[in-house]
């Protein structure tokens, strides 16, 4: 695809392969208040490049955690 767009000298300011999740898990409540800490803390940590998940959680949920996504 990046060739592809190259070749029509379009200028590209990123390409990468991104995982996508087949299926997700809906999570609420307070496993979803772990979760998110959990998340927080792996993407914080030196050692970790990437984090992938494939949880679905609501927006007003996300909202109440107070992530503001």
């Amino acid at each position: 695809m990046k060739k592809a767009v190259e070749a029509k000298n379009l200028k590209i300011d990123s390409a990468e392969i991104h995982l996508v999740a087949d299926n997700t898990v809906k999570v609420e409540g307070k496993d979803a208040e772990n979760l998110i800490s959990l998340m927080e803390a792996l993407e914080e940590h030196d050692d970790v490049q990437k984090v992938h998940a494939n949880f679905d959680i609501d927006d007003k949920e996300l909202a109440r955690i107070g992530t503001g996504n």
